[in-house]
């Protein structure tokens, strides 16, 4: 379970950003979206986003053109340890990206 906090939510219907925000990721299910909201006790990573907007539930739909054929691509991707992820995410989110 993921937790961002202290977000700006922005739900794409035209409504004023929600500041302060906590987001509840499951697996690849987002369980909760709103202000006042704790972060569960069993949270595996919990971030805070202060100064930082989310748009959760937006679908990633490019795609790219080229790259391999090979049928052995996702074994040649190296594994990312589930301590690295934290890290991961927080650089990413550091330089101005939001997963």
């Amino acid at each position: 379970m993921i937790v961002l906090r202290n977000a700006a939510v922005i739900d794409g219907t035209g409504a004023q950003p929600l500041p302060g925000a906590t987001v509840v990721v499951n697996g690849n299910r987002i369980e909760a979206v709103g202000c006042g909201i704790a972060s569960p006790s069993g949270a595996d990573i919990v971030i805070d986003l202060h100064g930082k907007a989310v748009l959760p539930g937006f679908i990633d739909a490019h795609v790219h053109l080229g790259g391999t054929d090979r049928l052995d691509y996702p074994s040649s991707v190296p594994r990312i340890a589930p301590g690295q992820i934290k890290q991961i995410v927080e650089l990413v989110i550091a330089n101005g990206c939001i997963v």
